[in-house]
């Protein structure tokens, strides 16, 4: 596997959110923070029909798959962009636990990942038949404002996200600074 940058030394820790439980099936996931510098703009999906749910875009990764190749299928699938860089990983893993509506119990641990933007051009894209979102750019703030409007509606959380568009927008933040 290609080796990628480490962005942010200074969060090493896992963050661990939720309560463990006996059991858990493990899955791992990839989240990226997609970054325009063009226009200081983060991607994020907007899923009306689960009441405006704001997200990251984010996958897991199939059998045999490795973190780097589930990123860029995830990208290819789910935005169709098609000029940008994997910049690098932002921080340590972060470890959700929660319970699925059919009553399994996951352990997911996330690999959050910073992808800048060359251009916007994007072709049409192969998301999964119930991929019912939209791809909208925005900035930071608008962006977290939207993630808690929905868990304030739905009393879901959306920590991991924004804890990785806040390491995103923090080293996006000091690096157009320097």
């Amino acid at each position: 596997m290609t080796q990628i940058k480490q962005l942010l030394s200074d969060s090493q820790e896992n963050i661990d959110i939720g309560s463990k439980v006996e059991g858990e099936t493990e899955r791992r996931t990839v989240v990226a923070a997609i970054h325009s510098p063009s226009k200081n703009l983060f991607l994020y999906q907007y899923w009306e029909e689960y009441d405006g749910l704001t997200c990251l875009m984010s996958g897991g990764l199939n059998k045999a798959e490795d973190e780097l190749t589930a990123l860029k299928r995830e990208i290819d699938e789910e935005t169709g962009l098609e000029n940008y860089t994997i910049t690098g990983i932002l921080g340590s893993d972060i470890i959700t636990h929660y319970k699925s509506k059919s009553g399994i119990n996951y352990k997911k641990v996330i690999t959050p990942y910073l992808v800048t933007l060359e251009d916007h051009e994007a072709h049409s894209t192969n998301k999964e038949a119930d991929e019912k979102f939209e791809n909208k750019f925005s900035s930071y703030e608008a962006i977290q404002n939207l993630m808690d409007k929905y868990e304030e509606k739905s009393g879901s959380t959306l920590k991991d996200h924004k804890i990785i568009l806040d390491r995103a927008n923090n080293y996006t933040s000091s690096n157009l600074l320097n």
